[in-house]
């Protein structure tokens, strides 16, 4: 499982800024990998969002049971550490991407 967290995180790192956006989601949804971009909802429980739903990109065939089932996996073993670097590499993403979101606006 440790190889899991790894991956998330190095997925993370991969990814453009634009590919992670704040949106509000109605519903009990907390965020949703749209193939092209990961959405989540900043006003929700955001850690467990960003693995469940880099879970998704990383293992597209898998169903909704199994990302749920690896989820629970994953947090059995992930580190506050861990935790702490995903959070880490995915604000320098959404910070750089509203930072130029807020550019483009008054352009």
């Amino acid at each position: 499982m440790q190889h899991l967290i790894k991956d998330i995180t190095s997925f993370i790192k991969s990814k453009p800024p634009h590919f992670f956006q704040f949106k509000v989601i109605r519903g009990e949804f907390t965020g949703f990998f749209k193939g092209d971009h990961i959405e989540l909802d900043y006003k929700k429980d955001l850690v467990q969002s960003v693995v469940h739903e880099c879970l998704h990109a990383l293992n597209p065939k898998l169903s909704e049971t199994k990302i749920i089932k690896l989820e629970k996996q994953v947090f059995r073993e992930i580190t506050n550490l861990q935790v702490a670097c995903i959070l880490l590499e995915l604000s320098k993403k959404i910070k750089y991407n509203e930072i130029h979101q807020s550019f483009y606006k008054r352009s």
